[in-house]
């Protein structure tokens, strides 16, 4: 069982950062340098939209003076050789007491081995391009299940060597990722590679990293392409299980005999007489068996390596935007108890998660991307197996839910507001009355009993004495009046603080 030069596989690397630094990270990979030489790590593509609808390729593809949505970058030619990732370098995957060779690029160490492809919505997706040096159907399958674990999990390593001429080999790593360590022949995890290679967009003098994980930790999904011969006809759909569950070539299996049919399973979709798409929440494989070469090697290999593939990382885009978008949601609604201070800013926090969910709905949530009947039923089984249309029913329903319940306790506090400033007011214009009301009764006790003070009016009068013990005991009643009116307000003021 061969697996001819035309099969590929790319592994991605998802990941989120603060949308806010779009327009900077983007800035920052275009001007990133590495080497002695300080040449440049990036240089920037364009996304294959050939059969695109026009309006969603003007997302991906945006001219220079529009507002950019998206943008992808592949390492330089120069950076691949610097690095380590061309074919002077011979890599191995070490896993489950198996050592596969095998190379970056596709079979001749051309193409892309890395590209970068970083959206406003604040999701990125690194992709790395490699595949067993061998043949081997065996050698595709183990590889494919373990490459994906880039942590070192299951003790899955990498290690490599460099041509010295006559001088045979000696061991290597990419100098971005530090270089050889102080035991060379140890195999590294690859997720030391990755993480250099998103380094470069940040600028050197920041400590923190500025991506997060947003699928399994350590972990990458993968994009096969796999042209399978001499394979007989009875061993097809254990290969085919094989592949679409990413099982190793020594791992035993038992499968139920619904999963080993090859119509109508709802992870297949047929595309030609033995050849079908794969697809599962951990990546997917197009297989095709003893597929003839006019057609299905040449014009249709490319477009599984470019509009097939970026179908994949359009719906892999929304997936994980909207994911972020939720999580954002949780994080503002979870200390909902705090005080109600802190409510006018979670509202304004939540004004824009919905305002970037309105954005994405515009320049991200696409219902068709392509109008070739091919690629469209891949994209709706992309975005039927990632959920994406659930996922943004959900995240719509918490955002527009949380907010009115948000803006509905803000107008409550408004009002409770109003209303206490309008017990105060009433309580001043209570107390002023008081006031009124205490000059106001000896003034007219005093003018009603036609009541004299001797040396201010005319004519013979009382003493000041006298004068002033008639008007504290014509006050005697206010004061009383306006002593029992406090103490109630003190009371009242007290029992509601308690409450609180």
């Amino acid at each position: 069982m061969i697996v001819s030069d035309e099969s590929f596989v790319f592994f991605v690397y998802p990941f989120l950062f603060d949308a806010h630094r779009f327009d900077e990270l983007a800035q920052q990979v275009k001007e990133a340098t590495a080497g002695a030489a300080n040449r440049n790590v990036w240089e920037e593509i364009r996304f294959p939209t050939h059969d695109m609808l026009s309006h969603v390729a003007r997302y991906v593809n945006p001219s220079d003076d529009a507002y950019a949505t998206a943008r992808m970058w592949k390492l330089c030619d120069s950076q691949q050789q610097i690095q380590g990732l061309a074919r002077k370098v011979e890599w191995t995957l070490s896993a489950k007491e198996r050592n596969i060779p095998f190379h970056f690029g596709d079979i001749r160490g051309k193409q892309f081995a890395v590209h970068l492809a970083l959206f406003s919505s604040g999701v990125g997706l690194l992709t790395v391009r490699a595949m067993p040096t061998l043949g081997l159907l065996d050698d595709w399958l183990d590889f494919i299940r373990y490459f994906r674990i880039s942590n070192g999990y299951q003790d899955v390593t990498v290690y490599s060597q460099r041509r010295r001429g006559e001088l045979g080999f000696s061991p290597t790593f990419p100098p971005l990722a530090g270089g050889l360590n102080e035991r060379p022949d140890e195999g590294r995890v690859f997720q030391e590679v990755l993480n250099a290679f998103l380094k470069t967009a940040a600028p050197a003098d920041e400590q923190s990293q500025w991506w997060q994980e947003v699928y399994v930790p350590g972990r990458l999904l993968s994009w096969a392409a796999l042209f399978v011969d001499e394979v007989p006809n009875d061993e097809r759909p254990q290969i085919l299980f094989k592949a679409r569950n990413f099982h190793g070539s020594r791992q035993s299996f038992r499968p139920h005999p619904f999963d080993m049919r090859v119509d109508e399973h709802p992870a297949l979709l047929p595309f030609a007489e033995q050849q079908w798409f794969t697809f599962s929440l951990e990546g997917g494989t197009f297989i095709a068996f003893d597929a003839t070469k006019h057609f299905y090697r040449s014009n249709l290999r490319d477009q599984l390596r470019s509009q097939y593939f970026l179908l994949f990382l359009m719906a892999l885009h929304q997936r994980f935007a909207l994911m972020k978008l939720s999580g954002e949601v949780t994080a503002q609604w979870l200390p909902l108890q705090k005080p109600q201070s802190e409510v006018e800013s979670r509202a304004a926090a939540f004004e824009y998660i919905q305002n970037s969910l309105l954005t994405f709905t515009a320049r991200g949530y696409f219902a068709q991307v392509m109008q070739q009947e091919h690629y469209h039923r891949v994209y709706v089984k992309w975005r039927e197996i990632f959920q994406v249309e659930h996922l943004y029913q959900e995240v719509s329903g918490q955002v527009r839910e949380m907010h009115g319940y948000l803006l509905a306790r803000r107008t409550a506090h408004l009002e409770e507001l109003a209303e206490m400033a309008n017990k105060r007011a009433n309580t001043l214009n209570l107390i002023i009355a008081s006031l009124g009301l205490a000059f106001a009764v000896p003034a007219l006790v005093l003018s009603f009993l036609g009541v004299n003070i001797e040396e201010v009016t005319a004519g013979p009068g009382i003493r000041w004495r006298n004068a002033l013990l008639l008007t504290v005991a014509a006050l005697l009643p206010a004061l009383l009046f306006l002593l029992t009116l406090v103490t109630i307000l003190l009371f009242k003021r007290r029992q509601r603080q308690r409450e609180e």
